[in-house]
């Protein structure tokens, strides 16, 4: 039965210089466009929720309106 060597166990197999990576997938977008991106996209979340949360509160208010017109005034209240 064949086994095979062990991978060498101290620094002398390895690199132990730099070498940039060749011919994989280029850097497109730097990070400081990412986090304006990101800061950008949950300020719209938020103001969006803030929009509706105010157009039902809205809504309510009008139901609630029309509903306390609806009964009967009591003549003791």
């Amino acid at each position: 039965m064949l086994q095979a060597s062990p991978a060498p166990t101290t620094a002398e197999g390895r690199s132990q210089e730099f070498r940039p990576v060749t011919g994989g997938p280029t850097q497109t977008s730097s990070a400081e466009a990412l986090l304006i991106t990101a800061y950008l996209l949950m300020w719209a979340i938020l103001m969006g929720f803030l929009f509706a949360t105010f157009r039902r509160q809205a809504a309510v208010d009008k139901r609630l309106g029309e509903l306390e017109r609806a009964l009967p005034k009591r003549p003791d209240a």
